[in-house]
């Protein structure tokens, strides 16, 4: 098994990992589904996703979107925003609408609690 702490915090291709590993990209794929159960790939989207989520609440308010996309490599904010609703099933914008309301809710003392018998 080959320790990846070297690789923190870079962007590695498969090709590279397999290169080092001694195997074909195809067999490295295959071994990481196994181990991992989701493709390589899957986690560099889903890892990028958790970036964009932490620099969307960072951002600029008036360049957000952009900001965020060229931030987390994004080809541009379409891609981004095609990528976040498939990821989270809403857009950003409706992301932070839902993460305000909740932040508000919790901030501002509405909360009901509940009835007690």
């Amino acid at each position: 098994m080959m320790c990846l702490d070297g690789w923190r915090g870079r962007v590695v291709s498969i090709d590279a990992l397999a290169g080092q590993a001694s195997i074909s990209r195809r067999h490295l794929e295959r071994r990481f589904q196994a181990a991992v159960g989701i493709s390589p790939k899957r986690l560099a989207r889903i890892i990028r996703f958790q970036t964009a989520l932490h620099v969307l609440g960072e951002a600029d308010p008036r360049r957000r979107g952009a900001a965020t996309a060229a931030a987390c490599g994004f080809a541009d904010q379409s891609h981004f925003i095609r990528e976040f609703r498939e990821l989270a099933g809403c857009s950003p914008a409706e992301h932070l609408l839902r993460q305000g309301d909740m932040t508000g809710f919790f901030i501002t003392g509405n909360r009901h609690s509940p009835q007690t018998d």
